[in-house]
C-alpha cells in the first residue's frame, strides 16, 4: 500500500473485493466485515448508495478524498491473506484522527506478519519494533526508537531537528 493508492472506477464493495476477488466477489457479508475491521464501514455507509456507490472521477457517481482512497486501499489489503506487508507512507494525506484509526487497523492486519513500513514521520516509525536508517541508499543504523535516540547518530539528530521545528511552529 502506498501513499498514492490505486483508485478503481468501481463500487466501494468491489474496491474491497479486488483484494481477493475469488473469495469476496459474491460475499457482501465478508466485504462488510473487512470494512468494519478497517474502520471504514461508517464512511462507506454514508455514500449515496452505500457499498454499491460507483466511486471515481470518470465513471463514478461519487469521488473520494485521497485520505478516503487510502482507507479503502487498506481495506483491500486486509482482504488479502499476505504474509509480507509493505506500507509506503500510507497516511500521507490523512488528518491526525484518521491516521490514528488507520494505524490501529494496520496493527491488526500486521499481527504475526513481516511488515515493512516506510515513513518520514517520527510518530509512525517510533511504533516499529526495529527501525532501519538509510543514508544515500545504504542502511547506516538500526534499532528501536529509544536505542537510536540513546546512540545519537543520524536518527537522533533528525529527531531533535524535528522537535525544534515543531516547538517553533507551536509558538507562532
Amino acid at each position: 500500500m502506498s501513499q498514492n493508492p490505486v483508485c478503481f472506477e468501481a463500487t466501494a464493495a468491489e474496491n474491497i473485493a479486488f483484494g481477493d476477488w475469488e473469495r469476496l466477489a459474491d460475499s457482501p457479508q465478508s466485504i462488510r466485515k473487512i470494512a468494519e475491521e478497517a474502520s471504514i464501514a461508517e464512511m462507506i455507509e454514508k455514500l449515496p448508495d452505500g457499498y454499491e456507490t460507483m466511486i471515481g472521477r470518470q465513471f463514478g457517481t461519487f469521488d473520494l478524498s485521497l485520505g478516503q482512497w487510502q482507507k479503502l486501499a487498506l481495506a483491500r489489503a486486509m482482504a488479502r491473506d499476505a504474509s509480507i506487508l509493505i506500507f509506503d507512507e500510507p497516511t500521507a494525506s490523512m488528518d491526525v484522527q484518521s491516521e490514528a484509526e488507520m494505524y490501529s487497523s494496520m496493527k491488526k492486519l500486521a499481527a504475526g506478519k513481516t511488515t515493512l513500513l516506510i515513513s518520514h514521520r517520527f510518530s509512525t516509525v517510533a511504533m516499529a519494533d526495529v527501525i532501519y536508517i538509510m543514508d544515500e541508499g545504504r542502511i547506516v543504523d538500526r534499532g528501536s526508537h529509544d536505542e537510536l535516540l540513546q546512540r545519537g547518530g543520524i536518527y537522533a539528530a533528525m529527531y531533535e531537528l524535528h522537535h525544534r521545528a515543531t516547538d517553533r511552529r507551536s509558538r507562532l
